[in-house]
């Protein structure tokens, strides 16, 4: 097992236990985001790091979106775990009888070596979570269904640092989910 498994495990399961509690840190919230769509590639925030507002103003307490299962790294390709590149994946659960869209994700970075921060928020254009299903989210710059863009540029790439990563997963008319997941110091790993 690579010694990197183990620290993606550990993860994994704060994840889970995070997201089977509802836990998590309360989000600071701002002014609603413009109507936009961004596929990959095309957000201005891929372009340089930055530090931008979190636009989620979701302040419903109704249970029904929740995450399953969050990874940074040691991702591997659905069915054939074919190790692919490190990136940021989401099983987002909709446990409700009605779909699910509109949804949101914030998201802030921290360099546990340094203390620097990225923040980077998405509307998830496109994606809707059928009732009583899971969906996985990449943020891989892929251009397939469930796949959106990442700063390639930001120090998820870039530090060699372990990196903490704060996230906010929102559905309109339903609780946010928040959490964290780390990846381990070594930076980002290219598929074998």
């Amino acid at each position: 097992m690579h010694p990197s498994a183990k620290t993606g495990l550990a993860g994994t399961a704060l994840v889970l236990a995070l997201a089977l509690t509802g836990c998590g840190a309360a989000a600071t919230t701002n002014a609603a985001p413009a109507a936009t769509s961004h596929t990959a590639g095309t957000n201005p925030q891929d372009v340089a790091p930055g530090r931008y507002p979190n636009p989620i103003t979701n302040t419903s307490t109704r249970p029904g979106l929740s995450v399953t299962n969050a990874i940074v790294e040691n991702n591997v390709q659905p069915g054939t775990q074919t190790p692919v590149n490190d990136h940021l994946e989401l099983q987002a659960r909709n446990d409700t009888a009605k779909p699910m869209s509109g949804l949101q994700i914030f998201y802030t970075l921290t360099d546990t070596a340094t203390g620097a921060k990225e923040s980077y928020s998405r509307d998830l254009t496109g994606l809707t979570i059928a009732p009583h299903t899971t969906s996985t989210i990449h943020f891989d710059n892929g251009t397939r269904p469930g796949h959106y863009g990442i700063n390639t540029n930001g120090m998820y790439y870039k530090s060699t640092d372990k990196i903490d990563f704060t996230i906010e997963l929102s559905a309109p008319g339903y609780k946010p989910v928040n959490l964290t997941v780390s990846k381990a110091a070594g930076g980002a790993e290219k598929k074998d």
